[in-house]
């Protein structure tokens, strides 16, 4: 074990020019090399064919100078889904809401089953009329779980749990209708109507110089009261 990290810090050395930055002295190398091996045992890094030689391949092509902290060497021994033939997930958002179109879908190429997959849990319906900050974070969640089964070797179908009530489980009238009362009171508000229907009243009243009391008046003369 000891010359397996005396080897990954001769690489990452080797690799960022400016890694004295880092390890200044020899007891501050010696207390990294602790720090490292303690955030490898508690994340579950032991492969160094694999999972070692992964966050290497990642290191060497970081553009960055400086000695990544353990954390994020971490990040990069776990595989990426670029390692599986997958798509990353911006790639794959464009995808499905451009192939989840009606006019796309009949003849759809998909670049990879997990891309389709993402785009049937979210409903191809919903990539379409959903805003894009809603749709793209439904989208990214379920991604995230059916690349995590791709990569595990599980099958991607199965379903993907999401919040109860989201606009996503909702049909297209029920937005429809949702909105059109958004713009209604939106309207409301910038005419400076109040909610309150009395308020409303009394202001309708007010701005038609209409006197609460001559109302009154009329209806009694008129025989109303």
């Amino acid at each position: 074990m000891t010359e397996l990290i005396n080897r990954l810090f001769r690489d990452i050395r080797d690799c960022c020019p400016a890694w004295r930055q880092a390890w200044s002295s020899k007891q501050g190398l010696a207390d990294a090399k602790l720090t490292w091996v303690t955030a490898f045992i508690e994340n579950g890094i032991s492969d160094w064919d694999n999972q070692i030689e992964n966050g290497l391949r990642r290191l060497r092509v970081d553009p960055s100078d400086f000695v990544p902290s353990p954390g994020k060497f971490i990040g990069w021994c776990q595989p990426a889904p670029e390692d599986f033939g997958l798509p990353p997930p911006s790639e794959a958002y464009a995808e499905a809401c451009r192939l989840s179109h009606p006019a796309a879908r009949s003849g759809a190429k998909w670049s990879h089953p997990a891309v389709y997959q993402a785009a049937i849990e979210v409903g191809m319906d919903c990539l379409g009329y959903l805003s894009r900050e809603a749709s793209l974070k439904l989208f990214g969640h379920a991604y995230t779980v059916i690349v995590r089964r791709a990569m595990n070797g599980a099958p991607l179908d199965g379903g993907v749990a999401r919040a109860i009530g989201h606009d996503s489980q909702k049909t297209p009238p029920q937005l429809a209708d949702e909105l059109a009362e958004r713009q209604l009171q939106a309207r409301i508000a910038s005419l400076g109507i109040p909610e309150d229907g009395e308020a409303a009243r009394a202001q309708l009243f007010a701005k038609m110089n209409i006197n609460r009391e001559c109302i009154a008046a009329r209806k009694v003369s008129d025989g109303q009261e």
